[in-house]
């Protein structure tokens, strides 16, 4: 009887244990979710903040691939400890699955300085920048995956398409930025 009483004891201590530990597993799952929902939307908010305020400046020209982008705007320098202007390169590694943003201000341009990566985006699969540009002669527009600034200074548009690794699925995501300047 006690053997018995003491196996049932187990049991019902066991079976508390798991429940508990299963809630836990799937709040911590449910919260790294939302993490990851964060990230791509603060990534997101950044990106277009970055290509609507792109400029034409002749030092530092607009430069577009399907796997990287290159463009001036305004960043954050270190040395001048103020806003002012720089170079910023959004690149996708599909070695570490991530998506980097890289700022240089002027002066680390001019002294070849690499760019500080001050954010990534983890978990990309698949990304893809795409340009909405014009053709100066005819006037017709076009989306194209390689930007350079021979025809224009500047893209009407841009497109990002990402595949994010999701666990058991797969995220795809698409955005377009306009450049109001272009």
């Amino acid at each position: 009887i006690e053997l018995l009483v003491v196996t049932v004891m187990l049991g019902i201590i066991s079976l508390a244990l798991y429940s508990t530990f299963s809630a836990g597993a799937k709040i911590w799952k449910r919260t790294q979710a939302m993490v990851m929902e964060e990230d791509l939307n603060f990534f997101f908010e950044h990106f277009a903040q970055d290509v609507s305020t792109t400029f034409n400046y002749t030092g530092i020209a607009f430069l577009g691939k399907k796997d990287r982008l290159k463009m001036p705007g305004l960043v954050q320098s270190r040395a001048l400890q103020k806003r002012t202007v720089g170079k910023i390169s959004y690149e996708f590694d599909p070695d570490t699955m991530t998506l980097s943003r890289g700022q240089s201000d002027y002066s680390q341009l001019f002294r070849s300085e690499e760019p500080a990566v001050s954010r990534s985006l983890p978990r990309v699969i698949l990304c893809v920048f795409s340009f909405y540009a014009v053709d100066a002669q005819t006037g017709e527009t076009y989306w194209t995956d390689e930007f350079s600034p021979e025809k224009n200074p500047l893209p009407v548009a841009v497109r990002i398409d990402l595949e994010l690794n999701r666990g058991e699925s797969v995220k795809k995501i698409s955005r377009t930025v306009a450049i109001p300047v272009s």
